[in-house]
């Protein structure tokens, strides 16, 4: 499955992810990079010297081929994922 996932994130003074929400993208993948994004941490924003919440719009591109083409061999860490991922 490919496809571009666009996400909306509000980040807190520390960096951390506080809320992200899907603006566009298939379901599947949305949750995806949904699951993925909340693991995040950005450096902090400072405003006049004193850190400050921040929007940030994200897009995550789900490229199977770009990454894997049909010529490049799975790397170890791929094959050995259980049956239940595939």
């Amino acid at each position: 499955m490919e496809g571009n996932v666009e996400l909306r994130a509000r980040i807190g003074r520390t960096g951390q992810i506080i809320a992200v929400t899907p603006v566009s993208g298939a379901g599947l993948l949305s949750s995806a990079a949904l699951t993925a994004v909340r693991e995040w941490r950005y450096e902090p924003t400072f405003i006049d010297g004193d850190p400050a919440e921040t929007v940030a719009d994200i897009t995550i591109v789900f490229d199977y081929l770009r990454y894997y083409p049909p010529s490049r061999e799975l790397p170890e860490s791929v094959r050995r994922l259980p049956d239940r991922y595939w």
